[in-house]
């Protein structure tokens, strides 16, 4: 099986996402060395996002390996978090190719960062 990551998508204005950021690092921390997780605010890294429209925060995306497998927003408990990555539809089919562009460009980032935290 591929190893799962999850991005939550948000913005640093969203009061939302500032309440939702504790349940999402309790959730990363419960699920380490399993699940990465990251936290991405779509304003700051839009070089990334760029082609993908998210317009509710916070919006969760799940990759397994580089597949996009789920992008929606999502209740900011972590309750909603955790049910979420219990549903195989986490694991399921692929999404659209602009959700698998942003992926590739997340892994790719996120392979950078571990690269140089290892270094």
């Amino acid at each position: 099986m591929q190893r799962l990551h999850v991005y939550c998508l948000c913005a640093a204005w969203c009061d939302t996402c500032n309440a939702f950021r504790g349940a999402f690092d309790a959730t990363a921390a419960a699920h380490r060395g399993a699940i990465d997780f990251e936290w991405v605010d779509i304003e700051d890294d839009s070089d990334l996002v760029d082609d993908v429209d998210i317009v509710t925060f916070p919006t969760i995306l799940v990759v397994a390996g580089t597949t996009p497998r789920h992008c929606a927003p999502i209740r900011p408990q972590r309750e909603h978090l955790e049910a979420l990555l219990a549903q195989p539809a986490a694991r399921g089919a692929a999404l659209a190719a602009p959700l698998e562009a942003l992926a590739a460009r997340l892994e790719q980032r996120r392979r950078a960062r571990a690269a140089t935290d290892r270094a």
